[in-house]
């Protein structure tokens, strides 16, 4: 996770897994200013570490989720139960990554940035 952040000079980033039977998203664990942080985590807890996948890919069902999205978290109509935490870390956009296995997704890494950031295919 640390590599992942300096390679790409993101913020920090996170890993959510999705539960098959509910079809949520569920907090793991993230790298946040140089810190692992874990769903046991007090302050991690209070956040609500469960969302709707959709949540990262509004009107798409979690099997369209094969490719990397954008989250411009200063758009008013984003609503996700993370995003005052993150904005005030000075974040203003997280790109998520599926996590793919046998072409499922099994979940999401999510990387923040505080800065504007562009990346091509």
């Amino acid at each position: 996770m640390r590599t992942i952040t300096e390679q790409l000079e993101a913020h920090s980033n996170s890993v959510w897994l999705r539960n098959e039977d509910t079809g949520l998203v569920s907090f793991e664990f993230a790298f946040e200013e140089g810190k692992l942080l874990t769903k046991s985590d007090a302050a991690v807890a209070k956040i609500s570490p469960t969302l709707r996948i959709e949540t990262l890919r509004p009107g798409r069902k979690y099997s369209g989720l094969v490719n990397p999205v954008w989250l411009r978290i200063f758009e008013k109509d984003l609503h996700f139960p993370w995003r005052d935490h993150v904005m005030a870390l000075g974040v203003i956009t997280i790109l998520t990554v599926p996590l793919l296995i046998a072409g499922d997704v099994a979940g999401v890494i999510g990387i923040s940035f505080t800065r504007k950031t562009l990346f091509s295919r």
